[in-house]
């Protein structure tokens, strides 16, 4: 009797190996979902579902760094140590990810600016317009990295 039950379940495993790949597939699918919708992935990025569905790609992201201090806002360009960090934070924007990024940028300019409050990382992308196809900016994510005397 306990060679009948072995084989049972041996035939049970036979019957599912085969949807294997296929539950496989869905579940990557099913997770680049999620990135997309929950933390901004771009469609392009992570396995390509839905890719050529949007223009949400590299150059119709930007991602916009500035230095706030007493006087204002004071826009500056990603120092370029940073460049394949900022690249992977705008693929994959996360609030830690953009947050690391902000901190990276005021120890590289902090002591630039004595009067540094905070580094503000900004994502945006372009949208098209449905009705008139006209490109539209949309602030995707903000982080504001505080800064004082000590550091990030």
């Amino acid at each position: 009797m306990r060679r009948a039950d072995a084989g049972g379940g041996a035939s049970q495993l036979q019957r599912w190996l085969p949807l294997a790949p296929a539950l496989l597939l869905c579940g990557v699918a099913l997770h680049q979902v999620y990135l997309s919708r929950v933390h901004g992935l771009s469609p392009w990025t992570g396995g390509g579902f839905g890719m050529f569905s949007t223009t949400d790609v590299g150059p119709q992201r930007r991602l916009r760094v500035y230095l706030v201090g007493e006087d204002g806002a004071r826009q500056l360009g990603v120092p370029v140590p940073l460049e394949d960090r900022a690249e992977r934070a705008a693929a994959l924007p996360t609030l830690d990810r953009l947050g690391e990024l902000g901190r990276q940028v005021a120890l590289d300019r902090g002591g630039a600016v004595p009067s540094l409050s905070a580094v503000r990382v900004e994502l945006w992308r372009t949208r098209f317009d449905p009705d008139g196809l006209v490109p539209q900016p949309e602030l995707l994510r903000r982080v504001d990295v505080d800064w004082d005397a000590g550091g990030p």
